[in-house]
């Protein structure tokens, strides 16, 4: 009957595993996201900056025209920003996560062997 209750044991660290890694694929899913949205993101800054160079000086010199670009400009570099810090931790999130479910496998394996060898 312990060998039992010890093998279920070990089985239990190895669900808490799976567990882990799919909870971590998650993050790293969310990371690539982020990833993603930082990429358009800057692309679409750099598009308005290109734009911006390509306009008549007179249009440039309207105040209007430069708060609202600069706005716009301000924008998209803090999404950037923002999403490429989300991108760092969710990344960071998921290694632990993979580290962390790598101990209970390991947890488990050692609790199995230690069935068997009783």
């Amino acid at each position: 009957m312990n060998e039992n209750i010890q093998i279920e044991n070990a089985k239990s660290w190895f669900v808490l595993a799976q567990i882990t890694i799919i909870l971590a694929g998650f993050f790293f899913a969310a990371s690539g996201i982020m990833w993603s949205a930082a990429t358009s993101n800057l692309n679409s800054g750099v598009n308005l900056a290109t734009d911006l160079t390509n306009k008549d000086c007179n249009q440039l010199n309207n105040s209007y025209y430069k708060n609202f670009t600069s706005k716009a400009l301000n924008y998209y570099g803090e999404a950037t920003i923002t999403n490429l810090k989300l991108f760092i931790d969710y990344t960071w999130i998921g290694v632990l996560l993979i580290t962390l479910s790598l101990f209970f496998w390991i947890r488990g394996k050692y609790l199995l062997s230690k069935s068997k060898n009783n």
